[in-house]
């Protein structure tokens, strides 16, 4: 997550993989950046064969994305954009959003 944020929220923008449940993506929450110990966020794992995956949140500031996808159908992979939060925050509180592409 940006910096002084305590959460993250990833929002996919496109969303095109194979329609089958070999290609998966998998969003975990984790406590630091080594993700010891992941935990699944709520809706996940996300199949090309569903509608696009809504917000994705981590409450604790580091979400790991793991993308797994077999060798034969592919899709044109996902967009999706990600904004730090800040539940503590008194006055100004805008933190940098980013966008990330896989493809």
């Amino acid at each position: 997550a940006p910096q002084g944020a305590v959460g993250v929220v990833l929002t996919f923008e496109q969303f095109d993989m194979a329609d089958d449940e070999d290609d998966i993506i998998y969003a975990f929450s984790c406590t630091d950046a080594t993700c010891d110990v992941p935990t699944p966020v709520p809706g996940s794992p996300f199949h090309g064969d569903e509608p696009m995956p809504g917000r994705v949140v981590s409450e604790t500031g580091v979400l790991l994305l793991r993308m797994v996808v077999d060798c034969c159908r592919n899709g044109e992979g996902f967009i999706a954009s990600y904004q730090g939060t800040n539940t503590t925050c008194v006055g100004d509180c805008q933190i940098p959003a980013d966008t990330w592409t896989h493809v």
